[in-house]
C-alpha cells in the first residue's frame, strides 16, 4: 500500500516540470496588481505613481474593463456601471498605499501568514530548481524514438515520445536530488521518530474523541505546544524538516488515501521520505543561487503583497457591525427600486428564421415531439443556454406579457423577441417563474444583510484609501490618460 501511496504522490509533482511552460521563467511585466515597479515599462505611458508603484494606462484600461464587468452572481440586471478612469486611478493608488502601511505595521507577522508565504516561496522555489537543472537535459532525440519503436513495432510515436520525456526526466529528477542531498548533507534525526510516532498517536486519540472520526486535522496541528511542532526530523544546511512540517504534508492528503501504518516508525519514515523532498529541493535552490531567479522574486514578492493587502482590509474591516432587523426593513424600505425584484422567468428559447417556421416548429411540439429535438433541427442557435430574464427589461418588457402566461415546463410562441439586435420569433419554454417581491420579505432578509455589510466595508475601506493618500506622497498624470475608455468588456 505504501508503494502506491508513495506513487501517487510522486506522479502529481513530476507532472507539474512536464506541463510548466518554457517562458515561466523569462521576465516580463509585472502587473500592478501587487508588485511594485515593472522590469520593463514605458515612462510615457504610467498615469500615476506612489512609493515605489507606478501603474501605467494599460493597467488602468484592464482594471477599468474589470469594473465595469457584470457581476456573474447578479439576479437582475443592474443598472450600466459609470466608472470615472480618475476615480478609479485614486482608488488604485489607495490600494498601493494599504500595501505600503501595511508593510509598516508588519502585518506578516502571524505565524499563518509566515506559513503560507514560506510555503509558496517553497513550491516555487523547488520547481524552478528542477527546471533549471532539466533545462536541455531531458530533450527526446528521434533516435531514442525510433529505437523504442524498433524495439516495439505498433508503438504510437507521440505517445513514445512522452513515455520517453518522463521516464528521462524522472530519472533527473532522482539525479538532482541525491546531489542535493550530498551538498547540503542531509541528515535525517533518527531518534526524533519515536517521539513524533507517539504525538501522531496521540493526535489520532484526540481526533477519535473529539471528532468521531481518526484522522489528524490542521487544527490539532496549530494547537501543538511550539517545542513539538519544532522536533527536528531531518536537518540540512541552513535548514530543518520538523514535525509540523510532517504533520502538514499529512494534512493535505485525503483521508482515505493515508497510509495505515502511521502509527510504526517504518510507516512514520516512509512518508518523511516524500514530505522532506520539497523543502530539500527549496533549499538546494537557495544553495545554487537559483532563488536569485528575477522572475521568482517578483512572484514572491506579489505573494507577500497580496498577503498585506488581505491583512490591511481585514483590520479596517474589523467594525463592520451585523445591522438589526429594524435597520434592514428601513433599509429595504429606502432602496425600495433597488431591492424589490421584478417578475421574473427562466427560460429556453428556440430562434427561429420566421413565423412560418415558428409555427411549424410549435405545431410539431404540441404533437409530442421533443423541445429539444425541434430546438437542433429549427434553431438559429443549437447551443444556446437557458437565460433569466424580467419583466422590466429593455428587451423583453414587449413580450413579457405572453411569455407570463406560460406555466413552468409549458412551451409558449411563437412569441416575439430580440436575437442579434434583430426582431425574430422564437418558441419558448418555461423552467422557472418567480413573481415580483413587492415588499419586506423574511426570504430576502440575508440577501438585504449581506449587501449592508458589503456597503459598510465599502465605505470603511473608501476611508481608509482617502486617509492613506494624504500620509503617503504620489502623483498622477492626468494628460496621460487622454481617451481611456472601456474596450472590450465582455
Amino acid at each position: 500500500m505504501m508503494k502506491s501511496f508513495c506513487s501517487r504522490l510522486a506522479v502529481p509533482f513530476l507532472g507539474l516540470l512536464l506541463v510548466l511552460c518554457p517562458s515561466c521563467t523569462k521576465t516580463g511585466r509585472v502587473p500592478t496588481g501587487a508588485s511594485g515597479k515593472p522590469a520593463v515599462f514605458e515612462p510615457s505611458t504610467v498615469v500615476g505613481e506612489i512609493g515605489s508603484y507606478v501603474i501605467t494606462r494599460k493597467d488602468l484600461q484592464e482594471r477599468l474593463n474589470y469594473e465595469l464587468r457584470p457581476d456573474p452572481d447578479e439576479e437582475s440586471s443592474p443598472e450600466p456601471k459609470s466608472v470615472d478612469p480618475k476615480t478609479l486611478l485614486m482608488k488604485m493608488l489607495g490600494e498601493k498605499a494599504m500595501i505600503i502601511d501595511a508593510k509598516e505595521q508588519n502585518y506578516l507577522i502571524d505565524e499563518k501568514s509566515r506559513e503560507g508565504l514560506e510555503e509558496f516561496k517553497k513550491e516555487k522555489l523547488a520547481s524552478l530548481t528542477m527546471q533549471t537543472y532539466l533545462k536541455d537535459k531531458a530533450i527526446v532525440t528521434d533516435t531514442e524514438i525510433d529505437e523504442k519503436i524498433k524495439a516495439e513495432p505498433g508503438l504510437d510515436r507521440e505517445v513514445t515520445k512522452a513515455k520517453l520525456k518522463s521516464e528521462k526526466t524522472k530519472k533527473l529528477v532522482a539525479e538532482l536530488y541525491n546531489s542535493l542531498c550530498e551538498e547540503l548533507n542531509v541528515q535525517k534525526v533518527k531518534d526524533n521518530f519515536p517521539k513524533a510516532v507517539a504525538i501522531y498517536q496521540r493526535l489520532i486519540s484526540s481526533a477519535g474523541e473529539t471528532y468521531g472520526l481518526v484522522w489528524v486535522r490542521d487544527k490539532q496541528v496549530d494547537e501543538l505546544p511550539q517545542e513539538e511542532k519544532d522536533i527536528a526530523l531531518v536537518t540540512y544546511k541552513g535548514g530543518k524538516v520538523t514535525l509540523k512540517d510532517w504533520l502538514r504534508f499529512l494534512c493535505d492528503i485525503s483521508p482515505p488515501s493515508r497510509p495505515t501504518d502511521l502509527s510504526t516508525v517504518e510507516g512514520f519514515e516512509k512518508v518523511l521520505d516524500i514530505a522532506m523532498r520539497k523543502p530539500i529541493f527549496a533549499a538546494g535552490g537557495e544553495f545554487r543561487r537559483v532563488d536569485k531567479d528575477g522572475s521568482l522574486v517578483r512572484q514572491i514578492k506579489e505573494r507577500e503583497e497580496m498577503y498585506l493587502f488581505g491583512r490591511a482590509i481585514e483590520e479596517k474591516v474589523k467594525g463592520v457591525k451585523d445591522p438589526t432587523d429594524e435597520e434592514i426593513v428601513a433599509y429595504f424600505n429606502n432602496n425600495l427600486q433597488k431591492l424589490a425584484k421584478p417578475d421574473m422567468l427562466k427560460i429556453d428559447q428556440i430562434w427561429l428564421v420566421d413565423r412560418k417556421t415558428a409555427r411549424k416548429a410549435k405545431a410539431e411540439i404540441d404533437s409530442g415531439r421533443s423541445f429539444d429535438a425541434a430546438k437542433q433541427d429549427y434553431s438559429l442557435d443549437k447551443e444556446s443556454e437557458p437565460v433569466t430574464v424580467y419583466r422590466d427589461s429593455e428587451t423583453e418588457r414587449e413580450f413579457f406579457p405572453e411569455l407570463w402566461v406560460g406555466g413552468v415546463n409549458e412551451i409558449v410562441g411563437p412569441v416575439g423577441g430580440v436575437y442579434h439586435d434583430r426582431a425574430t420569433w422564437r418558441i419558448v419554454k418555461i423552467l422557472e417563474k418567480q413573481p415580483r417581491i413587492a415588499g419586506y420579505a423574511k426570504e430576502i432578509r440575508e440577501n438585504i444583510r449581506r449587501q449592508m455589510c458589503y456597503e459598510q466595508r465599502q465605505s470603511l475601506l473608501a476611508e481608509y484609501r482617502e486617509e492613506l493618500l494624504k500620509k503617503y506622497p504620489y502623483r498622477i498624470y492626468t494628460k496621460k490618460m487622454k481617451d481611456i475608455k472601456p474596450v472590450n468588456v465582455p
